[in-house]
């Protein structure tokens, strides 16, 4: 599945959404790299 781009609306609306997910998450690991506030589960 992650090998092609989705070509339906439903499909491509995910695979954003997912993605945008994706880039944030990566995002704050490189702000927050520091192991002492690795732990944000309660926020």
């Amino acid at each position: 599945m992650l090998g092609r781009m989705p070509e339906s609306g439903r499909e491509a609306r995910l695979w954003k959404i997912w993605m945008k997910q994706l880039w944030k998450r990566l995002s704050q690991l490189e702000e927050n790299s520091s192991p002492a506030e690795d732990d944000d589960a309660d926020s």
